[in-house]
């Protein structure tokens, strides 16, 4: 079974269905990329792993065992971590404190500081800044830095690129390779750049309107022409 195994997913909020039957699989080691456009349920997905939404029909598997249904706090402690779209750090505490904030007592490690601040070096020089006074970019390494700090055996990553200028996205993805390559975390990132996230990721899934229409591995998805057409802007 891979590591995250994600089966016949139904979620929604009140009379919104937002996944249809959505299926997904995640093998550990690998970097996995969900793209789509606007409203296809992207993050309705990373956020019924989490447990909120509740799921409504079909099952979510991590490392064998069943944790749909469970609160999402449980889910967090079994290895899992979430950087949220938007970013959602705490504006008016420092960056020491949201990173504290991001570390359960269970998993207390200062080596974790350490791992953090060698991939975002400026996030040490900003210790002591509030969170609220960073770039757009410096809070976006906030937020994946936050996540870290769990050491979770999956990383979700919702839309790290948005807003970001050109250079940023380039360091978010270097990072984001970076992790990777030197933890062995596992990453299932969401994210609008369609044509950065398939070169980085092994493999890809297309959402639409709640449902998987594509899937493979991304050299293959990005000369699909149908891909090319609607994500990589005519293939440029």
């Amino acid at each position: 079974m891979a590591l995250l195994e994600i089966s016949s997913l139904c979620s929604g909020y009140g009379k919104i269905e937002a996944l249809k039957g959505v299926d997904v699989a995640v093998e550990a080691g690998e970097i996995v990329t969900l793209i789509g456009a606007n409203g296809a349920g992207k993050t309705s997905l990373l956020m019924t792993i989490c447990g909120n939404p509740e799921t409504r029909g079909g099952s979510i598997h991590f490392q064998g065992e069943k944790i749909s249904g469970l609160p999402t706090h449980e889910i967090i402690r079994k290895g899992i971590a979430h950087a949220p779209e938007g970013r959602r750090i705490f504006p008016r505490m420092t960056v020491l404190e949201n990173l504290q904030l991001g570390t359960p007592a269970h998993v207390a490690d200062s080596s974790l500081f350490d791992q953090v601040y060698t991939l975002f070096p400026i996030l040490q020089e900003r210790g002591e800044q509030r969170g609220g006074t960073l770039s757009g970019g410096e809070q976006q390494m906030l937020a994946i830095g936050r996540a870290l700090m769990s050491r979770p055996t999956l990383l979700l990553l919702d839309e790290p690129s948005l807003g970001l200028a050109p250079l940023m996205v380039k360091r978010i993805f270097e990072a984001i390779r970076q992790i990777n390559n030197e933890t062995g975390t596992t990453i299932l990132l969401v994210e609008q750049n369609a044509h950065q996230a398939l070169r980085l990721a092994a493999r890809g899934y297309v959402l639409v309107n709640g449902q998987i229409t594509l899937s493979g591995k991304s050299d293959e998805l990005l000369q699909d022409k149908e891909i090319r057409k609607a994500y990589l802007e005519g293939g440029h």
